[in-house]
């Protein structure tokens, strides 16, 4: 298991959580790479107790790295057990933080939505860093297109550098600094070459405002996989809207639509905490290969929940 784009540093600590869903305790190796894909720090190994959750603070310290790290990876080492990792960025002075997941979908081609470049409410800047990294033991070549949320028929895309084992590449501020493009928003598109597997991905979605950005939002990276196929049935829990939109919180739906030829409808129901329906089911047809972004309470015509 490896947890990439990882930070240590004066502004950024990461925490390395493991979850044992197997009954049985088990000692898990653990070993930190460079962005260069060299070994940092002394591999250490740590007990994890069956049905339980081990987290250790500050994992680049606790491996025995001094140096300041962006970005790094851990690699959790594990056979035959029910084992999880989970990374933990936190920002040192509001203590906000954002998990990063072990995800490498070995599938050719995966997608990344929410990227963007873009002026927000409040004058606030809103920007996308990517993280690609190798956990397989070949030569990763591959390309990545951006694609105009807006309008699918406009993309850019360009090769990345052919990754060797444990290594990363970042991409900071994707979308201005290496396509050159301003006030956009899409999603992107990862793809191996000759039929390979596209990397491991870590990637956030931040504000630039001192007084309202933190790390961001974490990007969950789609495999084939993952996606809603014709007739199935996803949820999303732990939506929540304030009637001020000064104060609180507020929840928008992104849904994109993978395939590039053909339209698709999605219906999306929103529940009360009791399981009863909050309002009428809301459809809405996503041409092909575009991304849609809306306030899901707005569009429900609700008020607070």
């Amino acid at each position: 298991l490896d947890v990439t784009g990882l930070i240590h540093n004066q502004d950024y600590r990461t925490n390395l959580r493991l979850v044992n869903y197997s009954d049985a305790e088990v000692w898990v190796p653990l070993t930190a790479y460079d962005k260069t894909g060299a070994q940092v720090g002394s591999p250490r190994s740590v007990k994890v107790k069956g049905q339980s959750t081990k987290q250790l603070n500050a994992i680049a310290e606790w491996l025995g790295v001094a140096e300041d790290l962006a970005p790094f990876s851990v690699r959790a080492e594990i056979e035959g057990l029910d084992i999880q990792a989970f990374g933990t960025v936190v920002d040192n002075l509001t203590g906000d933080s954002v998990l990063y997941l072990s995800s490498f979908h070995d599938e050719n081609q995966i997608w990344l939505a929410g990227v963007a470049s873009l002026t927000g409410v409040n004058n606030s800047q809103w920007r996308t860093d990517l993280w690609i990294f190798n956990p397989t033991q070949e030569w990763l070549p591959g390309e990545i297109e951006f694609v105009v949320g807006d309008d699918p028929s406009e993309s850019y895309g360009f090769a990345w550098p052919t990754l060797d084992t444990q290594r990363t590449k970042q991409y900071l501020d994707i979308v201005s600094d290496q396509l050159g493009l301003e006030g956009t928003k899409g999603y992107i598109v990862l793809t191996g070459e000759d039929g390979g597997p596209a990397p491991q991905i870590a990637a956030r979605t931040y504000n630039l405002d001192q007084s309202g950005g933190t790390f961001g939002l974490n990007l969950r990276a789609f495999g084939s996989k993952d996606l809603l196929q014709p007739g199935e049935i996803g949820y999303i829990a732990g939506i929540s809207n304030s009637d001020d939109q000064a104060v609180g919180y507020r929840t928008n739906v992104g849904v994109l639509n993978t395939d590039r030829d053909g339209w698709t409808t999605v219906r999306i129901t929103m529940y009360n905490l009791d399981g009863s329906q909050a309002a009428e089911p809301y459809e809405t047809n996503i041409p092909p290969g575009k991304l849609r972004q809306f306030d899901i309470f707005k569009m429900l015509d609700l008020k607070n929940i």
